[in-house]
């Protein structure tokens, strides 16, 4: 609460803050003044995220002054505001004063002023050291106040470099007395207080089914919107019954309820349950996380099915039903997807179930049917599992990375890598699984998993799978050179492979008789089982 005074990298919370931290839920309300690298809430923030943040204090420095962050270097700011008036000379802004972050879900109120690099919302802008093409560095922002400077000054931002874009971003050309910016739309002031000019760039607001993630509401006092964690008491979607506890989960009964889900963030951590099979043939599925907002959750298919999701030329990367799942405690199970069409060419991390998991866990899920296309990391239930646990699942899918043309060289162009029949790459524990999904890509190419440094045990693959370098039956690739997949097996003839990086080839007719299984110590024997006939898929 109090006022900061100081000279290099000030701010009303925090000085300097750096690699990998994440500061959420934070504020500052005193006002702050510095020489260079000044901000309302952290002086220098140098990659980390920060998000549901705020700071209403005035602001006054030399160069490099921000409402809420005086320098961002290789950041994401999401869903935060600052309210302060800014003053300074060079790279001044509403909200960064030098920013090469990622600026989502973001604005500023205050009137701005400064000398040179003056905007509304940041006064300098690049795409940070990490990108190396044209980016979006700003998505979903919005500035209000007076600005005012002499050279390179900017309703929303001040000046950028010509390969940073603002994305459905506007700044108030009435009250900013600024008819142009480097990038971003102008709006007037009674456009910026209606919802159409928002809702047609896609946003989303609370109460409205425009969207998945209800990110804004209309502020009742101000008119502006403002953030949905700022809303008191905001009503969620109705379910078919429970409050999102693990004790009592919110049921799903229709296709609707379960399009309910989104990215909203409130209900990333919730517990879900289906309580009917759901079809979604004909819904414009909105899927369930995003790299803003994962899932880390449960979701209990509870032995019923989701039939025809269909997912085609999504935005960004990782897609499956659940597009980003991460958390220890996240969890899917006893779902199964039923004919899945994911037609993603050209995005890294697509599964039918899940595109990315960094952590968490899925248990008893299967695909039956369908389709998964993507560029690399493409799996027929699982894109990417950097460190879950996949239990007792099943494939029976089209799984295709990017195809090239007769011109071009797989080797010189990416795509088509990491493609599995369950897993495209996998880091975490994949446990009695089976795959028989017809696979295709480039390189790194398995039955079950395409690149794999993690432990693979008690599975088996039996589909048809093709590429063009370190293609495998069971594993494409294994960066502990096999040892690490323990009672694996795949077949021989039904693949078309004799070769993989870990597990056991087997005959077709081998792959139906239990003895090599229990050879390799596969647990089931010795249970009677090993007697009943037939594939193993009853596993």
């Amino acid at each position: 609460m109090g006022a900061v005074d100081g000279n290099d990298c000030v701010g009303g919370l925090v000085a300097k803050s750096d690699t990998g931290r994440i500061l959420s839920g934070c504020s500052a309300a005193g006002d702050v003044t510095g020489h260079h690298v000044v901000g309302g809430l952290i002086g220098d923030l140098d990659d980390a995220t920060l998000t549901q943040c705020y700071a209403t204090g005035q602001v006054a420095g030399s160069d490099n002054v921000g409402g809420l962050i005086g320098t961002a270097d290789d950041t994401t700011c999401m869903n935060c505001y600052a309210t302060g008036d800014v003053t300074g000379h060079g790279n001044v802004g509403g909200l960064a004063g030098y920013s090469a972050a990622q600026l989502t879900n973001c604005y500023a109120l205050g009137n701005v002023g400064g000398v040179t690099s003056v905007g509304g919302l940041a006064g300098y802008q690049s795409p940070g050291r990490r990108s190396r093409t044209a980016t979006v560095a700003i998505r979903g922002c919005y500035s209000i106040g007076e600005v005012t400077g002499e050279s390179d000054v900017g309703g929303l931002v001040g000046s950028c470099l010509s390969s940073v874009t603002a994305a459905a971003s506007f700044w108030d050309v009435d009250r900013s007395g600024q008819i142009s910016s480097p990038t971003g739309q102008g709006l007037t002031t009674a456009a910026l207080q209606e919802l159409e000019a928002f809702r047609a760039a896609g946003w989303d607001f609370l109460g409205l089914q425009d969207g998945p993630s209800d990110i804004w509401a209309l502020d009742p006092v101000g008119g502006y919107p403002i953030l949905w964690w700022q809303v008191p008491d905001a009503p969620l979607s109705a379910f078919a019954g429970g409050t999102g506890t693990p004790e009592d989960p919110y049921l799903i009964a229709s296709a609707e309820q379960l399009n309910s889900i989104g990215h909203n963030p409130r209900l990333m951590a919730a517990c879900f349950m289906l309580s009917e099979d759901i079809d979604l043939a004909g819904v414009n599925f909105f899927s369930i996380g995003n790299i803003m907002f994962h899932f880390s959750g449960t979701f209990d298919g509870d032995g019923r099915t989701i039939a025809n999701f269909s997912c085609a030329a999504p935005d960004g990367d990782y897609v499956g039903l659940f597009n980003y799942v991460d958390g220890a405690g996240a969890r899917i199970q006893d779902l199964g997807l039923i004919d899945p069409n994911v037609d993603a060419p050209t995005v890294d991390g697509v599964g039918a179930l899940v595109g990315r998991m960094d952590e968490g866990t899925i248990a008893r899920c299967y695909v039956s049917g369908g389709s998964v296309a993507g560029n690399n990391y493409v799996g027929g239930l699982v894109g990417t599992n950097l460190d879950g646990v996949i239990a007792y699942c099943f494939a029976d899918c089209a799984v295709s990375g990017r195809e090239y043309s007769e011109m071009e060289s797989p080797r010189s162009n990416p795509g088509g890598d990491f493609v599995g029949g369950l897993v495209g790459h996998s880091g975490g524990l994949v446990g009695g699984c089976h795959a028989t999904s017809a696979v295709v890509g480039n390189r790194e190419v398995g039955g079950l998993i395409g690149n794999n440094y993690g432990v693979v045990r008690e599975c088996h693959a039996a589909g048809p799978t093709a590429g063009s370098d370190r293609v495998g039956g069971l594993v494409g690739y294994d960066h502990h050179d096999g040892l690490w997949t323990i009672a694996s097996f795949w077949d021989v003839e039904t693949s078309g492979l004799t070769e993989s990086d870990g597990g056991t080839g087997l005959t077709t007719a081998e792959m139906m008789t239990a003895a090599p299984f229990c050879r390799g110590g596969v647990g089931f024997c010795g249970t009677g089982r090993e007697r009943d006939g037939g594939s193993l898929v009853d596993r």
